[in-house]
């Protein structure tokens, strides 16, 4: 026997302010789960996505650092000969 009314998913979803398809998603995932098991899943869910943030992060900015290395690494071009940048009629 239940205990109280059993609501239908739909106004259950209404009530959450979520679609009916997330319910059922959610209610698929999590159901089976002790309440327990499925707040440390969700925790470790976020904790998986803020490491893949902090591994793009990383992998960016090694890839910056390695462009500014290339780039500092090129020769310079040769400044031309400064003794011939004026004609020697005008030099003081």
């Amino acid at each position: 026997m239940l205990n109280g009314p059993v609501n239908p998913s739909w106004m259950c979803a209404r009530e959450k302010g979520i679609s009916e398809q997330t319910f059922h998603r959610w209610k698929r995932q999590f159901g089976m789960l002790p309440q327990d098991q499925a707040k440390r899943l969700k925790e470790l869910e976020k904790e998986n996505a803020r490491l893949k943030r902090l591994l793009a992060d990383e992998i960016l900015g090694k890839e910056l650092l390695k462009e500014a290395l290339e780039k500092s690494c090129e020769p310079r071009p040769q400044a031309p000969d400064r003794r011939y940048l004026c004609e020697p009629g005008l030099m003081q």
